[in-house]
């Protein structure tokens, strides 16, 4: 199939090199449709753009060149591809959803989470839009609009472990330590393996100065993830706090 795409390439070049002035345009797309494939994505934009140039409404090439700016990481023209494309088809959820992950890898986070709102808007129980608003009010240390977020999801999405973990980490954020135990005690009833949930648990025992009972909820979240760095950094706490510096050290 390679090879295939290889001579595809090579042929609609020799054409090019004819008659470039009066070729059919659908040539740059199956030319740029080859170069993707071979994974030469900026050489796939540059006939893709060439294909543009004369058909700029076509999604379907549009969405194409969305694609190589998102493999070569290039989130400016993803941005702006984006956002001609939400011209054409202004309904769009995932445009909304993607072009707020664009935003969000240049730290634009405000412009993100506009953008995820608009997602939400078009499609309400788009979960995957609550979790990346989430992740960036985290982000900002912004812990009640984190709270309400999930508490949103988890009306959608009732045993979504990954919403109870946020919840917890953003009730710890604001000092809602006893909130943040009785949501990962309703998170262990989900999934009774989850390392981070008693991770969670722990630290905020140790925040109540429940030093014991942190202690032995952060050895069940490494018992459960040996690899659970934050588990260890807490349980060195402790053991700091115990004056045992040699098993700190080693944490």
């Amino acid at each position: 199939m390679l090879q295939e795409y290889k001579e595809s390439i090579e042929y609609i070049n020799k054409v090019i090199e004819l008659d470039e002035d009066n070729i059919d345009i659908i040539h740059y797309k199956f030319l740029g449709d080859s170069y993707q494939a071979l994974e030469n994505y900026s050489e796939a934009v540059k006939a893709y753009r060439k294909y543009l140039n004369r058909e700029p409404n076509d999604i379907s090439v549009l969405n194409s060149l969305l694609d190589c700016y998102s493999y070569i990481e290039n989130w400016l023209e993803a941005i702006d591809c984006t956002n001609i494309l939400l011209k054409l088809e202004p309904e769009n959820s995932r445009l909304y959803y993607n072009l707020g992950i664009y935003y969000y890898k240049i730290k634009e986070y405000v412009k993100a989470i506009s953008s995820f709102n608009q997602a939400i808007r078009i499609r309400p129980v788009y979960i995957k839009a609550y979790s990346r608003k989430c992740e960036i009010y985290l982000l900002l240390e912004r812990y009640t609009p984190a709270v309400e977020i999930c508490e949103k999801a988890l009306k959608i999405e009732p045993e979504n472990i990954k919403f109870y973990l946020m919840l917890g980490h953003a009730l710890i954020g604001r000092k809602s330590y006893h909130e943040a135990i009785n949501v990962m005690a309703d998170a262990i009833k989900i999934d009774p393996d989850c390392s981070e949930a008693y991770e969670i648990w722990g630290k905020s025992c140790l925040f109540l100065e429940d030093y014991l009972n942190g202690k032995n909820l952060l050895e069940k979240s490494i018992q459960l993830d040996k690899n659970n760095a934050n588990a260890h950094y807490l349980l060195g706490i402790y053991y700091q706090y115990e004056n045992k510096h040699d098993l700190a050290v080693d944490e």
